[in-house]
Protein backbone atom coordinates (compact mmCIF):
# COMPACT_ATOMS: atom_id res chain seq x y z
CA UNK A 1 0.00 0.00 0.00
CA UNK A 2 1.66 2.83 -1.16
CA UNK A 3 1.22 6.60 0.03
CA UNK A 4 1.94 9.66 -2.00
CA UNK A 5 1.93 7.55 -4.74
CA UNK A 6 2.75 9.65 -7.34
CA UNK A 7 6.20 9.17 -6.23
CA UNK A 8 5.36 5.67 -7.08
CA UNK A 9 6.69 5.99 -11.30
CA UNK A 10 9.83 6.81 -9.77
CA UNK A 11 12.54 4.70 -10.76
CA UNK A 12 13.52 3.46 -7.17
CA UNK A 13 10.49 3.03 -6.47
CA UNK A 14 9.34 0.66 -9.01
CA UNK A 15 12.76 -1.33 -8.43
CA UNK A 16 10.92 -2.12 -5.04
CA UNK A 17 7.66 -2.50 -6.49
CA UNK A 18 9.21 -4.97 -9.08
CA UNK A 19 10.57 -7.54 -6.36
CA UNK A 20 7.38 -7.42 -4.45
CA UNK A 21 5.49 -8.58 -7.44
CA UNK A 22 7.49 -11.65 -7.86
CA UNK A 23 4.55 -13.09 -5.14
CA UNK A 24 1.69 -13.97 -7.97
CA UNK A 25 -0.77 -13.15 -4.92
CA UNK A 26 1.10 -9.21 -4.44
CA UNK A 27 -1.59 -6.48 -5.31
CA UNK A 28 -0.26 -3.35 -5.13
CA UNK A 29 -2.75 -0.28 -4.35
CA UNK A 30 -1.13 3.57 -4.43
CA UNK A 31 -3.32 6.50 -3.06
CA UNK A 32 -2.59 10.19 -3.58
CA UNK A 33 -4.18 13.65 -3.93
CA UNK A 34 -1.26 14.17 -6.32
CA UNK A 35 -1.78 12.59 -9.76
CA UNK A 36 0.55 14.94 -11.88
CA UNK A 37 4.25 14.61 -12.44
CA UNK A 38 6.44 17.51 -13.71
CA UNK A 39 8.31 14.67 -15.19
CA UNK A 40 5.21 13.65 -17.39
CA UNK A 41 5.63 9.71 -16.43
CA UNK A 42 1.92 8.26 -16.40
CA UNK A 43 0.83 6.46 -13.25
CA UNK A 44 -0.17 3.89 -15.59
CA UNK A 45 3.23 2.40 -16.03
CA UNK A 46 2.77 1.26 -11.88
CA UNK A 47 -1.16 1.22 -11.73
CA UNK A 48 -3.42 -0.94 -14.42
CA UNK A 49 -6.96 0.59 -12.71
CA UNK A 50 -8.01 3.82 -11.27
CA UNK A 51 -10.36 2.59 -9.12
CA UNK A 52 -11.38 6.49 -7.39
CA UNK A 53 -10.95 9.89 -9.18
CA UNK A 54 -12.26 12.45 -6.44
CA UNK A 55 -10.84 15.03 -7.99
CA UNK A 56 -10.78 19.20 -6.71
CA UNK A 57 -13.79 19.25 -8.41
CA UNK A 58 -16.07 16.84 -7.14
CA UNK A 59 -14.76 17.51 -3.63
CA UNK A 60 -15.84 21.43 -4.16
CA UNK A 61 -19.39 20.42 -5.95
CA UNK A 62 -19.80 17.73 -2.99
CA UNK A 63 -18.96 19.93 -0.13
CA UNK A 64 -15.85 18.89 1.07
CA UNK A 65 -13.40 21.41 -0.19
CA UNK A 66 -14.10 25.20 -0.72
CA UNK A 67 -14.10 26.71 -3.74
CA UNK A 68 -10.86 28.48 -4.23
CA UNK A 69 -11.09 32.06 -5.17
CA UNK A 70 -7.53 33.31 -6.79
CA UNK A 71 -6.56 37.12 -6.11
CA UNK A 72 -3.14 38.46 -8.63
CA UNK A 73 -1.28 40.74 -7.45
CA UNK A 74 1.00 42.88 -9.96
CA UNK A 75 4.65 42.75 -8.53
CA UNK A 76 6.82 45.73 -11.21
CA UNK A 77 10.13 44.35 -10.80
CA UNK A 78 9.55 40.96 -11.28
CA UNK A 79 10.82 39.74 -14.37
CA UNK A 80 10.42 35.77 -15.18
CA UNK A 81 11.55 35.93 -18.60
CA UNK A 82 15.40 35.30 -18.34
CA UNK A 83 14.58 32.78 -15.58
CA UNK A 84 15.44 29.30 -17.38
CA UNK A 85 13.29 26.10 -17.86
CA UNK A 86 14.94 22.93 -16.11
CA UNK A 87 12.96 19.62 -15.76
CA UNK A 88 9.58 21.79 -16.20
CA UNK A 89 10.16 24.30 -13.62
CA UNK A 90 11.64 27.49 -13.33
CA UNK A 91 15.20 27.15 -12.32
CA UNK A 92 15.19 27.38 -8.44
CA UNK A 93 18.42 28.90 -7.76
CA UNK A 94 17.89 32.10 -10.50
CA UNK A 95 14.19 31.99 -9.40
CA UNK A 96 15.60 32.27 -5.68
CA UNK A 97 17.58 35.26 -6.10
CA UNK A 98 15.13 37.33 -8.02
CA UNK A 99 12.56 36.35 -5.09
CA UNK A 100 15.09 37.65 -2.71
CA UNK A 101 15.40 41.14 -3.64
CA UNK A 102 14.33 43.32 -1.15
CA UNK A 103 11.80 45.43 -3.40
CA UNK A 104 9.87 42.38 -4.33
CA UNK A 105 9.96 40.99 -1.09
CA UNK A 106 7.95 43.93 -0.14
CA UNK A 107 5.71 43.96 -3.08
CA UNK A 108 4.69 40.47 -2.10
CA UNK A 109 4.09 41.43 1.85
CA UNK A 110 2.31 44.19 1.62
CA UNK A 111 -0.75 41.98 -0.72
CA UNK A 112 -0.46 39.78 1.52
CA UNK A 113 -1.26 41.14 4.63
CA UNK A 114 -4.35 43.51 2.96
CA UNK A 115 -5.48 40.47 2.10
CA UNK A 116 -5.48 38.66 5.27
CA UNK A 117 -6.25 41.48 7.43
CA UNK A 118 -6.44 41.15 11.26
CA UNK A 119 -7.78 38.04 11.29
CA UNK A 120 -7.37 35.40 8.65
CA UNK A 121 -4.86 32.75 8.99
CA UNK A 122 -2.28 32.39 5.78
CA UNK A 123 0.04 29.76 4.45
CA UNK A 124 3.08 31.37 2.26
CA UNK A 125 5.05 29.46 0.25
CA UNK A 126 8.35 30.27 -1.01
CA UNK A 127 11.21 29.66 -3.04
CA UNK A 128 14.52 29.46 -0.18
CA UNK A 129 14.41 29.43 3.36
CA UNK A 130 16.01 33.19 3.17
CA UNK A 131 13.14 34.25 1.24
CA UNK A 132 10.94 32.67 4.25
CA UNK A 133 13.03 34.90 6.77
CA UNK A 134 12.57 38.30 5.19
CA UNK A 135 9.01 37.68 4.16
CA UNK A 136 8.03 37.03 7.26
CA UNK A 137 9.74 40.19 8.66
CA UNK A 138 8.26 42.18 6.11
CA UNK A 139 4.51 40.59 7.16
CA UNK A 140 4.85 41.63 10.22
CA UNK A 141 6.35 45.35 9.72
CA UNK A 142 3.21 46.02 7.27
CA UNK A 143 1.08 44.13 10.06
CA UNK A 144 2.13 46.27 12.42
CA UNK A 145 1.79 49.50 9.94
CA UNK A 146 -1.67 48.77 8.60
CA UNK A 147 -3.47 47.83 12.30
CA UNK A 148 -1.09 49.57 14.59
CA UNK A 149 -0.55 45.87 16.38
CA UNK A 150 2.27 43.19 16.35
CA UNK A 151 1.18 40.07 14.75
CA UNK A 152 2.08 36.69 15.03
CA UNK A 153 4.20 34.74 11.83
CA UNK A 154 6.67 32.52 11.96
CA UNK A 155 9.31 31.36 9.09
CA UNK A 156 9.29 27.52 9.07
CA UNK A 157 11.69 25.45 6.90
CA UNK A 158 13.71 22.33 6.82
CA UNK A 159 16.57 23.16 9.48
CA UNK A 160 14.21 21.81 11.88
CA UNK A 161 13.52 18.24 11.69
CA UNK A 162 9.71 17.25 12.13
CA UNK A 163 10.80 15.76 15.02
CA UNK A 164 11.39 18.65 16.43
CA UNK A 165 10.20 19.86 19.58
CA UNK A 166 10.31 23.79 18.19
CA UNK A 167 9.01 22.90 14.87
CA UNK A 168 5.83 20.99 16.62
CA UNK A 169 5.68 23.90 18.67
CA UNK A 170 4.98 25.84 16.02
CA UNK A 171 2.66 23.73 13.64
CA UNK A 172 0.95 23.43 16.88
CA UNK A 173 0.03 26.73 18.04
CA UNK A 174 -0.31 27.64 13.84
CA UNK A 175 -3.17 24.59 13.64
CA UNK A 176 -4.71 26.59 17.06
CA UNK A 177 -4.74 30.19 15.69
CA UNK A 178 -2.02 31.35 17.84
CA UNK A 179 0.04 32.32 14.67
CA UNK A 180 -1.29 34.35 11.72
CA UNK A 181 1.00 34.23 9.41
CA UNK A 182 3.41 30.56 8.43
CA UNK A 183 5.89 31.28 6.10
CA UNK A 184 7.73 27.82 5.06
CA UNK A 185 9.88 26.94 2.04
CA UNK A 186 8.42 23.18 1.56
CA UNK A 187 7.14 22.39 4.66
CA UNK A 188 3.77 22.25 5.11
CA UNK A 189 2.73 20.83 1.54
CA UNK A 190 2.33 16.78 2.16
CA UNK A 191 0.05 15.94 4.46
CA UNK A 192 -0.33 18.94 6.41
CA UNK A 193 -3.55 19.98 7.57
CA UNK A 194 -4.73 23.34 9.13
CA UNK A 195 -8.54 24.04 8.45
CA UNK A 196 -8.45 26.98 9.77
CA UNK A 197 -6.16 28.40 6.74
CA UNK A 198 -7.99 31.39 4.63
CA UNK A 199 -5.51 32.25 2.38
CA UNK A 200 -2.84 30.96 0.55
CA UNK A 201 -0.20 33.32 -0.84
CA UNK A 202 1.76 31.51 -3.79
CA UNK A 203 5.03 33.69 -3.20
CA UNK A 204 7.61 31.19 -5.47
CA UNK A 205 5.92 31.32 -9.32
CA UNK A 206 5.80 27.76 -10.76
CA UNK A 207 4.95 26.29 -13.85
CA UNK A 208 3.74 22.95 -11.80
CA UNK A 209 0.36 22.50 -12.02
CA UNK A 210 0.77 19.90 -9.20
CA UNK A 211 2.81 22.30 -6.85
CA UNK A 212 0.72 25.37 -7.47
Amino acid sequence: LIDEAHRAAAVTYRRVIKHFLQNPECCVVGVTATPDRLDGIGMGNVFQVASSDLNVLWGVENGWLVGPRQLFAKIDGLDLREVRTIGGDLDTSQLQRILELEKNLHEMAKPIVDVAGQDKQAIVFTASVKQAHSICEKIRDYHNRAFGSDTQAVALDGTLSPQDPKRKQIVKEFKAGSIQFLCNCGVATEGFDAPGVRLIAIGRPTKSRALY
